[in-house]
């Protein structure tokens, strides 16, 4: 069995702290800002959920009316009905969600908990209230929208056409990058997701999935067992995603015979 090293930090940490190490988005969103204003966007955290593995954070169609930071856990963003139901994003610690509606006020999508997770409320209201007092706040704002905007348009149509093990190989990457720390990726982490829900964010069949890990394994790049995935060689895995262009999950791709 693979042994998982990933930080998960307490919800009994300073928030600065937290925030500062494990939330990139909003590390984005408080950069340029001085301690005094940084404490006032802290301050408008209005506390903490907890959702059991299975539950729904929030569901499509809800009403928009926070900001989610991913402190402990991981959550997947589900899109579609009935038989045309995927998955379109995969949220581990250091992750912000609940963009997809803003615009309409409605979400757009159903988060739901694939582990025990933990999260961080922003209210957007509160903290768009407060952008329009402060220059600096607001240039942050809109910095922090325009990444996620730009992830979802690159979900999935944005890629070229990249071979299975290289899209795979991206993805892991990816998921390593959000885990790690200093700009290294995470060696070894958990992915609660099975190989059906990974081919469904990376558009590939669940076959092509288990050909592409076991393919990867064979050339000595990672290892996979159970929901714990190491990576073995970086390097070799980014050689091997070279030929994804964007930083998205996938373009879709059919099944390969």
């Amino acid at each position: 069995m693979l042994a998982t090293t990933a930080h998960h930090p307490t919800l009994h940490e300073n928030p600065p702290a937290w925030a500062e190490r494990r939330i990139p988005g909003l590390r984005t969103l408080l950069h340029g800002l001085d301690d005094t204003m940084r404490e006032r966007v802290l301050a408008l955290t209005a506390g903490r959920r907890h959702c059991a593995r299975g539950e729904p954070l929030y569901q499509a169609g809800s009403p928009v009316s926070a900001l989610y930071a991913v402190q402990a856990g991981a959550l997947k963003s589900l899109a579609g009905a009935d038989r045309h139901r995927r998955v379109v994003g995969y949220h581990v610690v250091g992750d912000l969600l609940g963009f997809a509606g803003l615009a309409s006020g409605a979400h757009a999508d159903e988060a739901v908990a694939c582990a025990a997770s933990d999260v961080a409320l922003l209210p957007y209201v509160e903290i768009a209230r407060l952008a329009r007092d402060v220059p600096e706040l607001h240039r942050s704002l809109s910095r922090v929208l325009a990444i996620a905007h730009g992830h979802v348009a690159d979900q999935p149509e944005d890629l070229s056409d990249a071979e299975a093990q290289a899209r795979l190989a991206h993805f892991l990457l990816r998921v390593g990058e959000r885990w790690g720390s200093s700009g290294s990726p995470a060696r070894r982490f958990v992915l609660h997701l099975d190989h059906a829900e990974v081919g469904s964010l990376l558009a590939l069949a669940p076959d092509v999935v288990d050909e592409s890990f076991a393919g990867l394994a064979r050339s000595g790049l990672v290892e996979h067992d159970g929901e714990a995935v190491a990576l073995l060689d970086v390097s070799a895995l980014q050689r091997a995603a070279a030929t994804v262009r964007t930083y998205g999950w996938a373009r879709p791709a059919t099944k390969r015979h």
